[in-house]
This record gives C-alpha cells, sequence and structure tokens, in this order.
C-alpha cells in the first residue's frame, strides 16, 4: 500500500483523536493587535487596534460572533471596524489547546484627517485559546483587506450554557431522592427477551411501533440530560415480571433476564453519544413487581451528581 493512502485517513484519526471539548458556551473579550493597514498613509508605525467581541459556541466545533474595534496611528490616518465572523475549532495543540481558524466580514472606515473612507472588509484568522478556568487567552494572526497583515490577543472571559433541568425533574415519573433522581419511564421490553424487536420480525411477542417509538423517545431523554450535565452518572436498573413467585425463578431466569435488559439500554445510551465510563448496570429481577406483567418489564435510571453514591433497591 503506498504511503500517500494513508495520509488522509491518519490525519481524520488525529484530527478526531485531539478534538477540543468545548461546551455550549458564550465568550466576551477585548482584544489588541497591530495591522499593516493596506491603505494607510505609508507613514508612521503600524496602527494600534483595540476593541471587544463577542461570540457564542454552537458545539465543540463552531461558533459565530461579532467584534468591533478603533485604530490609530501617531499621524492622520485611523480606523473604524465592525464585522461578524465564523469560527472553527479544528485541532487540539500537544498541551490540549484549541486552534482554531475564523473567517470575517463587514465594514471599514478609513480616515484621513477631514477625509472618510468606507471600504468593505474581509478578515481571515488563526490563534490558539488557552482557557484559564472561566477566563481565556488567544493569541492570533490575521490577514484581509483593508487590513493586510495583522497579531493581536484577545483577553476574554467564557460561561457554558446549560439545558435548564427543571422540565426533566417535574415529570411525574421522575422521584427525587437525596442521592439524585429517580426516573421510571414507561419503557417496555419483549417478553422473556431484552430487546425493541417489532411485530415484523416477532409476530407474537413483538412490540408494537409506539411502543418502540417511546421506548427510544425516553432514552433519548435522558442521554440529551447526561449529554447537558456531565457531572451526572446513570445507574440503569434491569427489572423482570415474576410468574411463579420461587426464589429459583428469580436467581436463575429474572435475574439474568433483567441484566440483560439494562446491558441493552447501556449500550443504546452509548450509541446515543453518551461515554459508557457514566453508566452503571444492574440486574434486579422480580424484586420490585407490581400488578401489570408489561410494566414489569422495564427499567429504571437511577440519575446522581459526581461524589454520590447510588446504588440499586
Amino acid at each position: 500500500m503506498r504511503k500517500e493512502s494513508l495520509l488522509l485517513p491518519a490525519l481524520l484519526f488525529l484530527t478526531a483523536a485531539l478534538w477540543p471539548q468545548q461546551k455550549r458556551s458564550v465568550s466576551l473579550g477585548l482584544f489588541g493587535e497591530g495591522n499593516t493597514y493596506t491603505r494607510d498613509t505609508g507613514e508612521g508605525p503600524i496602527p494600534i487596534m483595540g476593541g471587544a467581541l463577542a461570540d457564542f459556541g454552537f458545539s465543540d466545533r463552531i461558533a459565530a460572533g461579532l467584534r468591533a474595534g478603533y485604530g490609530s496611528e501617531r499621524y492622520d490616518v485611523s480606523v473604524f471596524e465592525a464585522m461578524a465572523f465564523g469560527r472553527y475549532y479544528f485541532i487540539n495543540t500537544p498541551i490540549k489547546k484549541p486552534i482554531f481558524i475564523q473567517l470575517g466580514g463587514g465594514l471599514a472606515l478609513i480616515m484621513e484627517g477631514a477625509r472618510k473612507v468606507p471600504a468593505p472588509l474581509g478578515d481571515v484568522a488563526i490563534g490558539v485559546r488557552f482557557p484559564l478556568k472561566k477566563f481565556y487567552i488567544e493569541p492570533y494572526l490575521r490577514g484581509g483587506w483593508p487590513t493586510g497583515m495583522g497579531l493581536g490577543v484577545t483577553i476574554g472571559y467564557r460561561f457554558e450554557l446549560k439545558k435548564r433541568p427543571l422540565q426533566f425533574f417535574d415529570k411525574p415519573d421522575v422521584e427525587k431522592t437525596p442521592d439524585g433522581v429517580v426516573y421510571l419511564p414507561d419503557i417496555i421490553f419483549r417478553a422473556n427477551n431484552a430487546d425493541f424487536i417489532g411485530r415484523n420480525v416477532d409476530p407474537q411477542r413483538g412490540l408494537d411501533e409506539q411502543t418502540i417509538a417511546n421506548n427510544m423517545a425516553a432514552l433519548r431523554e435522558v442521554a440529551e440530560f447526561l449529554k447537558s450535565y456531565p457531572d451526572y452518572t446513570v445507574l440503569v436498573e434491569g427489572h423482570a415480571n415474576p410468574v411463579l413467585g420461587t426464589q429459583r425463578e428469580h436467581d436463575e431466569l429474572l435475574v439474568p433476564l433483567s441484566r440483560l435488559r439494562a446491558e441493552f439500554v447501556r449500550d443504546e445510551l452509548v450509541k446515543l453519544g453518551v461515554e459508557s465510563g457514566r453508566i452503571t448496570t444492574a440486574g434486579m429481577g422480580g424484586s420490585a413487581a407490581e400488578d401489570s406483567g408489561m410494566r414489569n418489564r422495564r427499567v429504571r435510571f437511577h440519575l446522581s451528581a459526581s461524589g454520590q453514591k447510588v446504588t440499586g433497591r
């Protein structure tokens, strides 16, 4: 195999392995920079510019924002810039600091004495964000028109945006406990099985389409909660329906079946983007049986914040 054919997969793997873990956030900052303005008078030093910016991080990869600044030199040339920009965090440095590339466009107003000359503004920048808890420092290089080349640094404050958990916590099937919350959704399994197979595969014991849709909706809700709150972990309890009510049935049939159900749900949560290390499972057999046989073929979720211990019941 030619070495060239391995280059792209290797680069993709490296990019994925070093991807920055920025959360959904808002950043506010002040910047200072020097630029070799292409439309200045050609006299004096590089114009010095200062200003402010704000951006919104949509995900761990993409942000967009606005910035405005005023620059001047010691002679008679000054400039005001206002632009919108988009930013892409594409790889991490070896010291785990995200590198970004930024594209922007807007308007520059170049002032030479009493004359004011508007000009379209195009901009590209590349830099590194150094997080300092909630604050950050960003050195960067920029270039474009009429900026020319520039070098600057931003100092700012960044705070994460989290989804409000109140709607989840206020659900009628969520119970608050000293350890966190217990969520008992209407997730139903096939009788004597640990899956969501439908009637098109198993006409006798398969689940109807609405039950499968309800099952997946509940799993997506748990997954979204866990992805929004990374300090939470979950214990998935699997349950089964006792028929004979004997200890042998509980130990030899119901406990293994309920454990498989919990592990099936764990695997589905992982597919939905939850880290496997945040999920533990337990098979409870028929120890928490209700009157309805179908309701006993279920799972219970114990959600707790880091440092809190949750055990099955």
